[in-house]
């Protein structure tokens, strides 16, 4: 699991985490932020990480009550040490990470719009 490192006085933005007040493993990271809305993904686990088929809707407002919770915290999350060191230029694993960015790089430019986000499954 990350560690989790307060951020005092952040506001929501793309990139950070609010840990909730009911559980503090509970955390819900900003993805994307458009005029009116912002989406993000509940992270408290790999796990849940890896299953997470599209990032929710949420207002300010309901950003706003949650962080609001007794125990609430904006801030955020370190990477695991194994994906924070690039494979080596040229070797097996760089070229298996290339083959699999190619893979979902459709994807990944399809959710930098809003419309990519708001269409239903």
């Amino acid at each position: 699991m990350s560690d989790f490192i307060p951020i005092i006085g952040a506001a929501p933005s793309v990139g950070l985490v609010l840990r909730t007040g009911t559980d503090p493993k509970a955390m819900l990271r900003i993805t994307h932020s458009f005029q009116k809305r912002m989406f993000a993904l509940w992270v408290s686990t790999p796990a849940m990480a890896r299953k997470a088929s599209r990032p929710q809707q949420f207002s300010l407002a309901q950003l706003e009550e949650l962080a609001s919770a007794e125990g609430a915290a904006w801030g955020q999350l370190t990477l695991p040490s194994r994906l924070c060191t690039p494979p080596i230029a040229d070797s097996e694993e760089a070229n298996r990470l290339e083959e699999r960015w190619q893979l979902i790089r459709p994807l990944v430019e399809a959710v930098r719009l809003l419309a990519g986000l708001t269409l239903s499954v």
